[in-house]
């Protein structure tokens, strides 16, 4: 199987959903589809509806991207092409039991689920990393791309499995409560790893105990004898160990004496850093020098590495496949611009990612030679003043030397010493009026306010 093909009476029988005229002319394989701007040509087009949008005010356009069939609503009225349509009480929950089928067609798989508050997408490219190395080939392991990591996203790379594949890594996100079950259900994970609990999505999570058990129910779709993997001292270790039930549990921190994977942080620097990883069990003990920074990353490489392990990869190949993590887009970025260090970490942001980082930056960068671009973090709820303040007070016992700038809304009223902007746009101005040559300009903050765009073209 080359593709996430499907006759019609499967994907009748995937959704639930009934045919709205005979399909004996429809080709005998179909993919599927969720955007009208894409060749639709042998693919059935899914209309899903968002808070903003409904596909099905757009079905004309699947049907003329040459889409051979639709899935819509059975109580949708409005107009239908002329194509055979698979009516189902709710389209998304569709697209996700069609994406659960297919993964059913592959029971050799080896699925490791990840999510966390902070540092989830490094964990999944670092458990990529192992896995294809341990392979020796790139196509047998299946990993979530960009920040599909949602309702739609996870579906979406389940849906591009093939017989290729051995693995999968697939990362898991969410805002509210009740997000991430279904997607573990989805996934069947044989492996799930939560690698942080911290202050994110607070408005409808509510308190770090709210996060710890949205987090938890990632372990509600592990397989029989399935792994949960958890950290020493994260915060609701005990919801988190509740969550996972009769699982089995591996811990992963500092202390080897009582986690089953540890690692000591040896130093580093903005251009990459040294840690020692430790298996307790097997007494085994490896140097790992890669070009990711800080002690933040060091522990996300635990939580992978405890996920490989569960997975059978011996202790070698997941230190040597570590090495290979490289990080997408605007995480720790560097781009050097007219003798100017740019760091782009300016993809998302909360309390606990923004620590990490000037916790690195502090022992690799001057003050006097440090520009901080520093974005407002959203979703905090009530807490978000208090934590912008608390921010601002590192920045200035720290930092005091540093040229700050402050941009986003909820740093209005409260910018310290720092020059504060609304938007980035009006940012990039100021910022290349102060920049020197020998500076190191760091951007960061939650993707809405777009803190990238402050810094030159090369660099975003």
């Amino acid at each position: 199987m080359s593709a996430a093909c499907f006759s019609a009476e499967e994907l009748a029988f995937a959704t639930g959903g009934k045919w709205s005229s005979d399909t004996s002319t429809l080709p005998p394989v179909m993919e599927i589809s969720t955007d009208t701007r894409s060749d639709g040509r042998g693919k059935i087009f899914f209309a899903l509806a968002g808070e903003s949008f409904d596909a099905h005010d757009f079905l004309d356009k699947a049907a003329a991207s040459g889409c051979c069939a639709l899935c819509i609503r059975k109580d949708f009225t409005g107009f239908r092409p002329e194509l055979p349509c698979l009516e189902v009480d709710d389209v998304l929950r569709a697209y996700q039991q069609t994406a659960k089928f297919h993964r059913n067609r592959f029971p050799k798989l080896k699925v490791a689920a990840v999510t966390g508050s902070v540092g989830k997408t490094s964990t999944k490219e670092m458990v990529r990393a192992i896995l294809t190395g341990y392979t020796g080939n790139p196509d047998a392991v299946l990993y979530t791309i960009g920040n599909t990591n949602n309702h739609v996203g996870v579906p979406q790379n389940l849906l591009r499995l093939n017989d290729n594949h051995r693995y999968a890594v697939i990362e898991m996100g969410t805002s509210s409560p009740g997000e991430i079950s279904p997607l573990s259900a989805m996934a069947r994970p044989d492996v799930a790893g939560v690698n942080t609990v911290a202050a994110c999505h607070l408005e409808k999570l509510i308190d770090l105990d709210g996060v710890a058990f949205e987090k938890g129910t990632v372990y509600s779709g592990l397989e029989r004898g399935g792994v949960a993997v958890m950290g020493e001292n994260v915060h609701g270790r005990e919801i988190l160990a509740r969550a996972a039930g009769n699982h089995k549990i591996l811990i992963f921190g500092t202390d080897a004496t009582v986690c089953d994977v540890a690692v000591n942080y040896l130093h580093g620097d903005l251009a990459g850093s040294e840690f020692e990883l430790i298996f307790p069990r097997s007494g085994k003990r490896f140097t790992v020098k890669w070009a990711l920074s800080g002690a933040h990353q060091a522990l996300n490489a635990a939580c992978a590495s405890a996920s490989a392990l569960a997975l059978g990869v011996p202790e070698e190949a997941i230190a040597s496949g570590l090495t290979l993590t490289t990080l997408p887009g605007q995480r720790m970025k560097q781009t050097v611009v007219d003798n100017v260090v740019y760091v782009n970490d300016a993809y998302n942001a909360n309390p606990a990612s923004m620590r990490a980082l000037l916790k690195l930056i502090k022992s690799g960068v001057a003050p006097e030679k440090l520009i901080l671009c520093l974005g407002g973090m959203r979703e905090l709820g009530e807490n978000s003043r208090n934590e912008h303040i608390e921010l601002l007070n590192i920045v200035a016992s720290e930092f005091s030397a540093c040229r700050l700038i402050t941009i986003g809304p909820e740093f209005d009223g409260i910018a310290g010493n720092g020059k504060f902007f609304l938007n980035s746009t009006d940012a990039a101005a100021y910022l290349a009026a102060i920049v020197r040559p020998g500076d190191t300009v760091v951007a960061k903050g939650s993707n809405g306010n777009r803190v990238y765009l402050a810094l030159p073209e090369a660099a975003q």
